[in-house]
């Protein structure tokens, strides 16, 4: 069998057909060419080549899922200092007091991140990420321990995210978990407690502000501080980080 044997309507094919075409007759004996012609030195060309595109595009998609969840792990970090930093203006009083009447304390959503990530994450890969003996309605009532109990108790749920994270790559990123028994991707569920999270840290910082006493340390760009920021952080990767920047002119609360 040669080249211009073969059905011509093959040539119109998608090329991931042709490649296939090539790889078939290449390790068929019935179809295999005489080494040194032309027509070998072609096919020999075009399957090396293929094999590089092949090799090229794994190395890439391995790179890629490496940066996502590098990406992922610094997105939480950052949300985890705005939470550091918002409990360290609290007394233990205002930690604890609700803003209002079907408002969570700080308290009370700390102990609700720390119960779901717990859960979540802790032998994610063999279990559901809804655990048994978990009491979701429990969290959202007051905490009775102190404020080194709470926090270690979210500290908990949160080192249970960071150790997963810290455990994927690229060869287990598309593996399926499962919440509360509906299919998860990893990285979809990572999302899921990522977005969690924020919605959270938001409810943590307005409840915050609205039982704290005293100048308020500003946690992003303070008001007015917008062009000073921008004048001194264009470019650069802190310009990504409010959260953890502080500029010169920071201005407490009125």
């Amino acid at each position: 069998m040669s080249l211009s044997n073969t059905p011509r309507h093959i040539f119109f094919q998608t090329r991931k057909n042709i490649e296939a075409w090539l790889t078939l007759i290449s390790h068929s004996e019935k179809c295999r060419l005489p080494r040194g012609t032309a027509a070998a030195s072609l096919l020999d060309s075009r399957l090396e080549n293929h094999r590089k595109r092949a090799r090229s595009k794994a190395v890439q998609s391995e790179h890629a899922d490496e940066r996502w969840l590098r990406e992922i792990e610094a997105t939480l970090l950052a949300y985890r200092r705005m939470i550091d930093a918002t409990v360290d203006q609290l007394s233990d009083e205002a930690l604890w007091q609700r803003p209002g009447d079907e408002f969570n304390s700080v308290a009370v959503l700390l102990r609700h991140l720390g119960g779901n990530l717990k859960s979540r994450w802790s032998d994610f890969m063999t279990t559901d990420g809804e655990k048994p003996n978990r009491n979701r309605e429990k969290e959202f009532e007051d905490w009775e321990g102190n404020r080194q109990s709470l926090l270690e108790y979210f500290d908990e749920g949160w080192a249970e995210l960071t150790s997963a994270v810290k455990s994927l790559d690229s060869g287990n990123i598309e593996r399926t978990i499962s919440i509360r028994g509906e299919p998860h991707s990893i990285a979809q569920a990572l999302l899921r407690s990522l977005t969690h999270i924020t919605y959270h840290t938001g409810q943590i910082t307005m409840a915050a502000r609205m039982v704290h006493n005293g100048p308020w340390k500003w946690l992003t760009i303070a008001p007015g501080n917008s062009a000073e920021f921008n004048s001194q952080n264009w470019g650069e990767a802190s310009s990504r980080a409010v959260f953890a920047q502080k500029t010169k002119s920071d201005k407490p609360d009125k």
